[in-house]
């Protein structure tokens, strides 16, 4: 036999790396018990499971940020008003129940109309919705309207919950932009 052949067992002799233990089935348990790896394994499973149920049982801590208030589209109507639409965002990571909105509204600078909205609204968590309302624009200020250029504006107030019962104060500052093709109307 040359050195680089190796011998094969005889068909009478087992071979010992695909021998079956025929007691390893009858207590596969104890097989596991006694070994170190496989107890060592089992501890490491045991710990990983029991961590991931512990995690899975934490609560995410509430968080109430400060609800935001911007108008989303402003429409002149023939009988002195505005149709505008406003957008209450949550921002909180829990749902919160609106029951007032009392707003200043500014058209560069000059207070355009007291928004003062009586509500009852469920808002879901870090959701908006919309408010539609009809606001009186002083005669002053509809003819600087009449332009239909872009119009920087603010919107300072207090939003008040109920749920849970808070008072949130706000700033917002931003541009209504002329709706193409529809005088009289912004968003």
């Amino acid at each position: 036999m040359h050195a680089a052949q190796t011998a094969l067992p005889s068909p009478t002799q087992p071979d010992p790396v695909h021998t079956i233990n025929p007691n390893a089935c009858k207590e596969p348990a104890a097989f596991v018990l006694r070994n170190p790896k496989m107890r060592k394994i089992l501890l490491a499973l045991f710990i990983g499971c029991t961590l991931l149920a512990i995690a899975g049982c934490s609560n995410k801590p509430r968080v109430l940020a400060s609800p935001q208030v911007l108008i989303q589209s402003l429409a002149l109507t023939q009988n002195g008003g505005a149709d505008t639409r406003l957008l209450l965002h949550n921002f909180s990571n829990v749902p919160l129940t609106f029951v007032r909105l009392d707003v200043s509204f500014r058209i560069q600078g000059k207070l355009a109309a007291q928004i003062d909205l009586p509500m009852e609204m469920e808002i879901p968590a870090e959701s908006p919705d919309n408010i539609n309302t009809t606001i009186e624009i002083p005669e002053s200020l509809r003819s600087a309207l009449a332009a239909s250029l872009p119009l920087p504006y603010t919107l300072e107030g207090t939003i008040s919950t109920r749920k849970p019962r808070r008072r949130f104060e706000f700033i917002y500052r931003g541009v209504l932009n002329p709706t193409p093709g529809v005088a009289g109307a912004w968003r």
